[in-house]
């Protein structure tokens, strides 16, 4: 049989506020109706008159639904929305995570539960907790913060053969081009193996599911067959038995999965000089412009490409951006390369623009003036830019 080599991508045409909502083009008719009714469990009902109790969320909770934190699957002003969340790490604890509040901060309950505290955001990425209802935190215990990032193309990143994270890494920067990007791994709970990690601000989770699932038990209050029934990391919202019902998981697992992310703008030419600039001062070392993938229950063909600008790898990012300690080996001011794609549509999706970890950033600028580490270099050429040239890499940002 002959191979079909033609050039394929799974990226769509999309625009205005739903362009994060889409879902891949090539779903059959009865995956399209998996798709809707996953992105109601995600999004929530209006009209849903139960009770928060009855639907199993929480009693501790940040947001009632998936879509509170991700509005229209982007990322949500932290501002208006539960999308900022304060973690716990101790590396003490069997769970790693503070052994009285557990894995994060809930700051709403239901009826006879206490919220578990106050969070003020402050500038730079710091917060203030206040009203904390059981008092410190242990003392191995540090804090940090995190803001819901977009959804889109999750299912695609799964399709990335491992054979492309260890070409790409360079732990000991054997080429001297001052990149040294690392694998990560994490402990896949389903499969009882380590596998390379590729979800998550540090890449700590290793497939959409239990990234999902995770986020269900400690966001929402959610138990599941992977959260909240066996060792907890969130004590007061633990089950005896699942909460959600594995029809429930497989088709909100399915929609974060096959969300489709936006194809690139066609470019001005002041947005392709700036393409060229942005190769030039270094940015595509890590924001690695196409990946071919392998064939999957998603992808079809063995000549297809998506468009993340991410390595996916881990990298040093400079104090400025650094956590309080290593989380998981991952060092303090490590973390994943950031995908890019769909950046210029993050305004339409969610009327403001809340870039890094931790949704300090509100401009492209600012986002690249803070790095550090293995991206000062390419900060350092952005900086020796003129007006004009800056102004063409944001116009070329702008179109993916």
């Amino acid at each position: 049989m002959t191979q079909n080599k033609e050039y394929r991508t799974p990226e769509i045409n999309a625009t205005g506020k739903n362009a994060f909502s889409k879902p891949l083009e090539d779903l059959t008719p009865s995956e399209n109706r998996k798709f809707i009714l996953g992105k109601n469990l995600f999004h929530g009902t209006s009209n849903d008159s139960r009770s928060l109790e009855s639907r199993g969320i929480g009693p501790l909770y940040n947001a009632i639904s998936c879509g509170q934190c991700h509005i229209n699957g982007g990322t949500s002003n932290p501002d208006s929305s539960p999308s900022f969340n304060v973690k716990t790490y101790n590396s003490n604890s069997p769970t790693k995570t503070d052994p009285y509040y557990g894995a994060q901060i809930n700051s709403n309950s239901t009826t006879n539960y206490f919220k578990e505290a106050k969070i003020k955001i402050l500038a730079d990425g710091k917060f203030q907790l206040t009203d904390l209802a059981l008092g410190e935190f242990h003392e191995n215990t540090f804090t940090y913060p995190r803001i819901s990032q977009k959804v889109i193309g999750q299912g695609l990143i799964e399709a990335i053969p491992d054979s492309f994270f260890i070409a790409k890494s360079d732990p000991q920067d054997k080429n001297k081009d001052g990149i040294s990007g690392k694998i990560a791994y994490a402990y896949n709970i389903e499969n009882k193996t380590e596998e390379i990690a590729r979800f998550g601000t540090k890449a700590t989770e290793v497939s959409v599911r239990s990234q999902t699932l995770k986020a269900l038990f400690e966001d929402i209050g959610i138990s599941n067959s992977l959260f909240g029934t066996g060792e907890c990391s969130e004590p007061i919202n633990c089950t005896l038995t699942p909460e959600a019902t594995m029809q429930q998981e497989d088709y909100l697992v399915f929609y974060t999965r096959t969300i489709a992310p936006p194809r690139q703008k066609k470019q001005s030419k002041r947005a392709k000089d700036g393409q060229q600039i942005f190769n030039s001062i270094g940015c595509s070392s890590c924001h690695t412009p196409s990946i071919r993938l392998e064939k999957t229950d998603l992808v079809k063909n063995d000549y297809t490409y998506i468009h993340p600008y991410s390595d996916f790898l881990l990298h040093s990012m400079g104090q400025d951006l650094a956590d309080p300690g290593t989380i998981d080996t991952r060092g303090a001011d490590e973390f994943k390369t950031a995908p890019l794609w769909g950046l210029g549509l993050s305004k339409d999706v969610n009327g403001s623009l809340n870039l890094l970890h931790d949704g300090r950033a509100k401009t492209i600028s600012q986002a690249i003036y803070l790095h550090g580490g293995e991206g000062l270099a390419s900060r350092t050429n952005y900086q020796k830019l003129s007006n004009k040239d800056k102004k063409a890499i944001i116009a070329y940002l702008n179109t993916l």
